[in-house]
This record gives C-alpha cells, sequence and structure tokens, in this order.
C-alpha cells in the first residue's frame, strides 16, 4: 500500500520545474508541467492474485488516500479541466482471477466497482490503442504466453492502415528482454504482427513493410 500510495501521490499531482529540479510544490520561478491525460497499468496489477478484494486495498484505497490529501492540500487542482482515464494490460496474476477484477477495474464504464480516484474508465477489452501527440501510437497488447487473439491482430493491422508511418509504442505483460538476454515467448506477438523487434540483433527480423 504505501509503495502504491507514492505511486498515486506523484500521478495525481502537477509537477512544477525550477532550476532544473523537480517539485510537487509550486514556486513563483517554477514552470507548471500538468498531470498526463491517462494512466496504463502494464499488467500484474495486484500481487498476489489479482481479485476485487486485493485490488481494493493494494491500489483503490492508495488512490483514494492519495487523491483525498490533495483536496485538502490544493482543493482547486482537484477539479481537472478535461477527464483522465485509467487503462490497462492483464498480466498472469490479473489471469489467475479470469480478468474479473481486472475487467471491473479497467473495462465497464459507469460502474461502481474499484473507482480508482478521478480516473475514467473507457477500456472495453483486455487490450488497448491509444493514439498519442507528436504522431505515435501506443498499443497495449493482451499477450499472454506470446499469444494472441483474433481481435488483436484486425485492430493493430487496422490502426497501422490508418495511421501510416507513426512511431509506435508497443506494451506487452513480458518483458523482451531479461538481463539482455531475449524472451522467446515475449518476441512471439512482435513477429505475428510484422513489427519491428529493434531489441534483435540485425538482420534476425525483417524490415516493416
Amino acid at each position: 500500500q504505501l509503495a502504491m500510495y507514492n505511486t498515486a501521490s506523484l500521478l495525481l499531482s502537477d509537477v512544477y520545474a525550477a532550476d532544473g529540479r523537480i517539485s510537487l510544490t509550486q514556486t513563483p520561478d517554477s514552470t507548471r508541467l500538468p498531470r498526463g491525460r491517462f494512466v496504463f497499468f502494464g499488467g500484474d496489477t495486484a500481487y498476489h492474485v489479482a481479485d476485487t478484494a486485493t485490488l481494493e486495498k493494494n491500489l483503490c484505497t492508495p488512490f483514494a488516500w492519495a487523491l483525498w490529501e490533495r483536496q485538502q492540500r490544493d482543493p482547486a487542482s482537484t477539479r481537472p479541466d478535461q477527464p483522465r482515464y485509467s487503462f490497462g494490460i492483464p498480466g498472469n496474476h490479473d489471469y489467475y482471477d479470469s480478468l474479473i477484477g481486472f475487467n471491473r477495474l479497467f473495462r465497464y464504464p459507469g460502474s461502481p466497482h474499484l473507482p480508482l480516484a478521478d480516473f475514467r474508465r473507457r477500456q472495453r477489452a483486455s487490450f488497448v490503442a491509444l493514439q498519442l501527440p507528436l504522431g505515435y501510437l501506443f498499443l497495449g497488447l493482451d499477450s499472454q504466453n506470446g499469444k494472441l487473439d483474433r481481435r488483436q491482430r484486425e485492430l493493430v493491422n487496422r490502426c497501422l492502415e490508418e495511421h501510416p508511418g507513426q512511431g509506435l509504442i508497443i506494451a506487452t505483460p513480458e518483458p523482451a528482454t531479461v538481463f539482455g538476454s531475449v524472451v522467446p515467448e515475449a518476441t512471439r506477438p512482435f513477429a505475428a504482427l510484422n513489427l519491428p523487434r529493434p531489441f534483435l540483433p540485425e538482420p534476425a527480423y525483417p524490415a516493416p513493410n
């Protein structure tokens, strides 16, 4: 809870930069760096089983504490000028609960289950595609054991067709490399989608079309 509370306090706050230093406190000569429009969870949302009770205790409650503290410190800052959203992909600990807790946390917009501070739900599947600024496309894949279902392949292909030439940020629940060694299972989604694999030595992967 303490680690999650510290993370939530940062995510729910504006950040101020001055003289090469970052702070949560505004000063007359500081530059405000506003909060991001969304938060993304990269899998294994709670341990050891990401069920409803564990998610409420280890995730939602610390976020609620952080939001309350911010409201006490700066009431005006808790009235955002635009909505913010939460997105995520499941890891194996989310699957231990058959994605029940995951779905209650990230899906079902308007549901009272597992509210996450002042973030809203918008996701409708266990994977997500987001259009980012500066010409970047963000893809969060549900690729347990390196496998992708038909829906994800169709979504990625459609996104790449509609947004050609954009930079890609790919998030998977398993790391592609561990201590400098490539994890074979984690490379399979990239190969299935014909995506660049810069973590492999050239010319181990074909250039994208």
